[in-house]
């Protein structure tokens, strides 16, 4: 029986694609669930708090994004150096994440604590959402550490072909999550009710417990990942800021989206509580498709990675090929699910009608872009995998950026909220046609790759 490594380099690349998307995916599932899982209960503590939580989302997207200044490059030097089978450099690369990540656990939540007052502010939200994301965040802030110690770990795995393990840890922490959610929010016995702090510390709680899990079972499969621990002299300024260029653009892609949807966020924000808190339950339901997509996108780039590692570009291109197709496939079905019956899926998490009327809009508003959706998505995620991560970032960003001038614009027509809704389909279709074209004129040879 041929091993993961051998099934990524030789063969048919249904077997390797699936095998790597699939607990991706099942990892991805259990990500959502936390989102959707919090979203329940705190939509049970009114709409005033679904909407300062919802709020938050974006900001919590950048959280995220700037742990990908060094998650990003991880995992592509990781690919490579799996790929080229020179596992002492593998694990120069882990080493030297470790460091930059720590760095990044204290300056990220020192400044947002300080910026977290205007931030709220800038967001334009009524004074009690507002409030309620405030305490929201500072709980997830002070627990920054446990969730880029958390992304740093899974792209280590990832970037060696592992997905499993990750998948298998982060079930956990859902199973986890959902109990604490249940008993930090409303409280049990002599643990008070602490409401939407409470959510944002099952989840720093959950992460962390996943995070030392995820470490401990580095440490005992280093040799089965190819991933050897250098001695003396693991540092290496040169390679350092290497991962920093790979993840740096990648995380200015995240950042500028997350900027965007805020300055869409202020603009929904005049319409009322019930629109923004349809911006944000929109885009969380739309996140089922787009978690499939990532998880093929991912999956092609570590098989492109170590493709590219061994030699193969070819092999590497069509990798990235069939996982757009395949995205294609499965994003169909959902498009239609999402058109012929949004006013059901909303109501799952909401029983506010002017919620569920302007969500609705939204998910049948972006339905008919899910197939274009399909190639931006898995396209995006090969670039940052392979380490082609300035491209990407030109696309995100100014395809992104476009959303702010497009809405304002229709709004100049009548058309309200929806105006918001329909310059988030159109921009999705440029950005689609974008990824193509990069597509079509990439030079596939390893010197092009992982920076």
């Amino acid at each position: 029986m041929k091993t993961q490594r051998e099934a990524i380099l030789r063969g048919p690349l249904d077997a390797p694609l699936f095998g790597l998307a699939l607990p991706l995916f099942a990892g991805y599932l259990f990500q959502m669930g936390f989102n959707y899982v919090d979203t329940w209960f705190v939509g049970r503590l009114g709409p005033d708090a679904l909407a300062g939580v919802l709020a938050t989302m974006f900001v919590v997207w950048s959280l995220f994004s700037l742990a990908e200044i060094v998650t990003v490059g991880v995992l592509a030097r990781v690919a490579h150096a799996v790929g080229a089978e020179d596992p002492r450099e593998a694990g120069a690369v882990v080493t030297t994440g470790v460091a930059l990540a720590a760095v990044l656990a204290l300056v990220i939540p020192a400044g947002g604590l300080l910026a977290l007052p205007r931030l709220v502010a800038w967001m334009g939200l009524e004074p009690e959402p507002a409030r309620l994301a405030q305490l929201y965040l500072r709980v997830l802030l002070l627990g920054y550490p446990t969730l880029i110690g958390f992304f740093l770990l899974e792209s280590v795995f990832r970037g060696a072909g592992d997905t499993r393990t990750p998948m298998v840890v982060l079930s956990s922490c859902f199973l986890l999550n959902g109990v604490l959610d249940r008993v930090l929010i409303f409280g049990l016995g002599p643990i008070p009710a602490l409401g939407v702090e409470g959510a944002a510390l099952a989840t720093v709680c959950s992460r962390g417990l996943g995070c030392l899990a995820l470490l401990v079972l580095l440490l005992r499969s280093r040799e089965r990942l190819g991933v050897t621990l250098p001695g003396v002299g693991w540092w290496s300024s040169e390679r350092a800021t290497r991962l920093v260029r790979i993840g740096a653009p990648a995380s200015a892609a995240g950042l500028t989206f997350c900027l965007i949807y805020l300055a869409l966020l202020r603009i929904t924000a005049g319409f009322g509580t019930p629109a923004v808190a349809a911006l944000g339950l929109g885009i969380r339901l739309e996140g089922l498709g787009f978690f499939v997509l990532v998880s093929l996108g991912r999956a092609a780039a570590t098989i492109a990675g170590q493709n590219l590692g061994a030699g193969q570009p070819e092999r590497a291109r069509a990798a990235a090929r069939r996982a757009v197709r395949w995205g294609v496939l499965v994003m169909l079905p959902f498009g239609l699910l999402l058109f012929a019956i949004p006013e059901r899926v909303a109501a799952i998490f909401t029983e506010d009608p002017a919620v569920i009327e302007a969500a609705a809009l939204y998910l049948r508003v972006v339905s008919w872009t899910m197939l274009p959706f399909a190639s931006e998505v898995v396209l995006d995620n090969v670039a940052s995998g392979l380490g082609d991560t300035l491209p990407a970032m030109l696309i995100e960003v100014i395809g992104t950026a476009l959303r702010v001038p497009l809405a304002l614009l229709l709004l100049q027509s009548g058309q309200g909220y929806s105006a918001v809704w329909w310059c988030i389909a159109l921009t999705l279709l440029l950005k689609a046609v974008a990824f193509e074209l990069w597509f079509a004129r990439r030079s596939w040879e390893p010197s092009c790759s992982a920076g």
